[in-house]
């Protein structure tokens, strides 16, 4: 019933149509006029990352993002629990794995936080499949990435810094995600090394609704830094 009731909400095929019907209105328009690219965002399924990947050989201007959960669990890792609950929904293990190949061969441009914060009541909805959709994600986005991303060898540091920091920028056209003299100094500051703990207390949102609670990771963030002001010290010493 899991499987079925969150599933059945965002058929894997739909996915796929979407994305192929905005590649065919790209196509339509390339040649007469400069309309933005073709974005994939939070595409679970593998089939629109091979066709992502075609479409981009073509020169066509696609771009694609993820989110860390979709990367790291599938639908082996459901429980009847709201926290789970994401649209798109967790996919098998082959569509998981065609996620990290694209993000190894540059299909995948992005890594996204894709942070949903929902209310405990509202995720506590029975049955499960009618709780809101999504999860936090600003707390955990790095360390998750940091310890199933490049610790495994699937990115180096700095590929996975591309990823959530310089591509979209550069696709948004901010003037952001580099370190250079007269840049603006927003920065975070962490140490990739650290081993912590996912708690409660470490989640500053107002919405706890994440799956990742308990789970033990590397990377831990120090500082946040925004406009050349900390914003976000981190007052835990190492244990």
């Amino acid at each position: 019933m899991i499987h079925f009731g969150l599933f059945s909400q965002r058929p894997r095929n739909i996915e796929t149509l979407i994305f192929l019907v905005n590649l065919v209105r790209r196509r339509r328009t390339m040649a007469k006029t400069v309309s933005p690219g073709v974005q994939a965002l939070r595409k679970v399924v593998e089939d629109v990352y091979a066709d992502a990947r075609k479409a981009k050989a073509e020169g066509l201007d696609v771009t694609c993002e993820t989110g860390p959960h979709y990367l790291l669990l599938d639908d082996s890792c459901l429980q009847e629990d709201g926290r789970f609950k994401m649209n798109p929904p967790l996919r098998d293990k082959s569509d998981r794995e065609a996620l990290l190949e694209g993000l190894a061969d540059g299909t995948i441009d992005m890594i996204a936080t894709d942070h949903a914060p929902h209310s405990a009541e509202e995720k506590a909805v029975e049955p499960v499949w009618k709780a809101p959709s999504g999860i936090i994600g600003l707390e955990t986005a790095l360390a998750l990435a940091v310890t199933n991303l490049v610790k495994p060898g699937h990115l180096t540091m700095v590929q996975l810094m591309e990823k959530m920091s310089l591509n979209p920028a550069k696709l948004y056209r901010f003037d952001k995600g580099s370190v250079a003299e007269g840049a603006d100094a927003d920065l975070v500051i962490f140490d990739e090394n650290e081993r912590w703990t996912v708690t409660e207390d470490d989640v500053a949102s107002k919405s706890h609704n994440t799956p990742f609670i308990g789970a033990e990771l590397y990377g831990r963030v120090k500082y946040t830094i925004c406009g050349g002001r900390i914003v976000y010290e981190d007052k835990k010493t190492q244990a």
